[in-house]
């Protein structure tokens, strides 16, 4: 008689309720079953069908330190491993399981599907290693079964390679710059990445792409967030954003489990509160074992679940485990506690500007301008003396390298168009950033030319460093008196001087653009809705602030795969607006 084990999230049936909360969530339930239908083969053998939950196949097949996977106190990681989403990323704090839950998926997909090819990617290779050697390998020599029916001495068990006896392989590779040791491995199984946060975002659909030819392939990402710019986080708001909500026993409010959970020191030391999380309405201590998963971004591709270290059950409920965790919300940087214990992003005091204060300069009923430029934006243009900024780039999305190696810096032309619509408050009314096609400098010229003339624009604020070639192009076409050249210098007396030899504008770099965030945090310039600025202020989200020792100063930078050229092309536009208006900002003047 011969016995078949075979895979089904699509036979369970999960149900969705929909359960209000703040107008947002939607509940994840919970279930559990196994069928066996008996089958009769061809010659006359019989054969067992188990229909099942992956967790329950993984509490059944896989060992942990010589006992089987146990889910008690793991109720939360049940609907991740049992639901239908064939991409998941967990959004999670430090020991909360994340990779004994990557290497379970690993080790389960392998034996119930023969012949199928899975990958695992981090970073470095050292974080590769230590996974196949501490988490994987384990997951399959650990465990009574897999060992006795699925390995072989002919099988391969090296660290980058695991291969079973009924044709599947797992194969383990780094990739922090670049993806090419990913390359070529088609992925039919599982495609898992680890330790998102630390991946170049542009080498992460190059990964992806392993999948391209099997689109029943499931895809599992995982990493402790950091910035909100972080891929992480841009991953994270396109899911479902899956949070673990925690009801309040005595005034009924649900938890998002966050940092107002965790009472004083001191009410714990002194035992008059249990070790765990309470209520942020009541204080009343909470069971975190009766949360339920709610959806915040119901539609979504990819299910997002975030957990905590407010979560875990050999946490919450130990109090030698839980005065530690205290001693980190007390003694940690506030980002490094968000991130390493709360499994949230964080913007750090290193950020000039954050999230939430860009989002606060943006107004909800406010719009971009169409780039096709109709009738009714060409009249609504006439009302203002209209100002505009370029930033030049290349069009590189930060995967290209020069010959040397070297990663090119990922940037795109960007124009922004604005004007004083009070003496005290400039509103940006157009951006667009050249991508794909209309990279070509040739076009990008023309069309920033055309758009200028079609609204009217009176002075046109442009980047010296990079443009001066595109600059002079722009002078021909638009004239030289609507045409104003910046350049900005890291030390320089004043704030701003006229070079007449040079015929530009030289800017004290550091002090004029912390002037530019000083009148952003202030409200002074203004944005249509976050949903439409959003792509162009993740530009202003990867700047950055470093102490330059040598030079005993703080300069502003940002990673080469993170382009800045939205900031810098409002810069010039506001910096237009000054010039135009008269408003000086040295000694200098044209």
């Amino acid at each position: 008689m011969t016995q078949d084990i075979v895979p089904t999230n699509e036979d369970q049936d999960l149900e969705e309720e929909a359960l209000e909360y703040n107008d947002k969530p939607i509940e994840i339930s919970r279930t559990e079953a196994v069928k066996i239908q008996d089958l009769i083969n061809l010659d006359g053998t019989f054969k067992k069908i188990i229909t099942a939950p992956k967790s329950t196949f993984v509490h059944h097949l896989i060992h942990l330190n010589g006992k089987k996977f146990d889910f008690t106190g793991r109720d939360y990681l049940r609907p991740v491993y049992d639901g239908q989403a064939r991409d998941i990323l967990l959004k999670t704090g430090r020991q909360v399981e994340k990779s004994t839950f990557l290497a379970n998926n690993l080790t389960a997909l392998s034996v119930v599907l023969p012949y199928s090819r899975s990958l695992y990617v981090s970073p470095s290779h050292t974080q590769t290693r230590q996974f196949s050697s501490e988490k994987l390998k384990p997951s399959i020599e650990g465990s009574p079964l897999i060992r006795r029916y699925l390995t072989s001495s002919e099988s391969s068990s090296q660290v980058f390679e695991k291969g079973l006896i009924n044709g599947s392989f797992i194969f383990l590779r780094s990739a922090f710059r670049t993806a090419d040791r990913a390359r070529g491995i088609a992925v039919s199984g599982a495609l898992t990445v680890d330790e998102l946060q630390d991946m170049v975002m542009s080498e992460i659909p190059v990964i992806m792409e392993c999948t391209s030819h099997y689109p029943e392939a499931f895809v599992l990402m995982a990493g402790t967030p950091k910035s909100y710019d972080n891929p992480i986080e841009a991953y994270w708001q396109s899911s479902t954003q899956n949070e673990w909500l925690v009801p309040c026993p005595n005034c009924r409010h649900q938890n998002f489990l966050d940092e107002q959970n965790i009472a004083p020191t001191a009410m714990y030391i002194e035992d008059r509160l249990p070790p765990g999380p309470v209520c942020k309405k009541c204080m009343t201590p909470l069971d975190v074992t009766k949360g339920q998963w709610m959806t915040f971004g119901p539609g979504q591709r990819i299910h997002g679940y975030r957990i905590s270290q407010l979560m875990v059950t050999w946490i919450v409920g130990s109090k030698s485990q839980w005065l530690k965790l205290l001693w980190k919300r007390d003694n940690y940087p506030a980002g490094q506690f968000q991130n390493e214990v709360l499994g949230l992003s964080y913007d750090s005091a290193s950020k000039p500007i954050t999230r939430d204060e860009m989002i606060a300069c943006c107004d909800a009923d406010k719009h971009f301008w169409p780039q096709e430029c109709p009738p009714a934006t060409q009249l609504e243009a006439r009302k203002f003396q209209l100002v505009a900024g370029v930033d030049w780039g290349e069009g590189n999305d930060g995967s290209d390298r020069y010959p040397s190696g070297k990663v090119r810096n990922a940037s795109y032309t960007v124009l922004t168009v604005g004007a004083y619509i009070t003496p005290a408050v400039f509103r940006i009314f157009f951006m667009k950033k050249y991508i794909g096609r209309e990279t070509d400098p040739d076009y990008v010229e023309r069309d920033i030319a055309r758009i200028c003339g079609i609204l009217n624009v009176q002075l046109c604020g442009v980047d010296w460093g990079h443009g001066w070639g595109a600059n002079n192009q722009l002078v021909r076409i638009m004239g030289a008196q609507r045409v104003v050249q910046f350049q900005y210098l890291p030390k320089l007396k004043e704030k701003m001087k006229w070079d007449q030899v040079g015929f530009r504008f030289h800017l004290h770099r550091n002090l004029m653009i912390s002037e530019f965030f000083y009148a952003l945090k202030n409200g002074q310039i203004r944005f249509p809705c976050w949903k439409e600025f959003e792509p162009f202020a993740k530009d202003f989200l990867a700047i950055y602030t470093e102490y330059v020792e040598f030079q005993r100063m703080i300069k502003y930078d940002h990673r080469p795969s993170d382009p800045d050229d939205s900031f810098h092309s409002a810069h010039y536009c506001y910096l237009a607006a000054g010039i135009y208006f008269g408003k000086r900002y040295g000694s200098g003047g044209r």
